[in-house]
């Protein structure tokens, strides 16, 4: 879901037969709030640490883990972004036609 997807439907919104206008405008609304709040949540951290500080292996151990563990979840996040964009298209692509 992007905001692309909402731009290209609010395009279409007026070729669309009358009927289904307001459900278009209704999803796009949906769609934009969504995207609101996953933009919103969706701020990758930023984990930093010098190796000057870190002194001992076991502490080095635990925040390559937590590292890997938070890129881990991001491109999780980013998997399932991208399959609802799909399945969002999918769903506009009959209504559009």
């Amino acid at each position: 879901m992007s905001r692309e997807a909402c731009n290209v439907l609010a395009r279409d919104i007026p070729t669309l037969p009358q009927v289904l206008h307001g459900s278009a405008t209704s999803l796009r609304t949906h769609i934009l709030a969504l995207c609101n709040q996953l933009d919103e949540r969706a701020i990758a951290p930023i984990v930093w640490f010098s190796p000057d500080s870190v002194s001992t292996p076991r502490l080095m151990e635990a925040l390559r883990f937590g590292s890997l563990e938070v890129q881990e979840h991001f491109e999780s996040f980013l998997d399932r972004k991208s399959y609802l964009a799909e399945v969002g298209r999918n769903c506009i692509a009959p209504i559009a036609k």
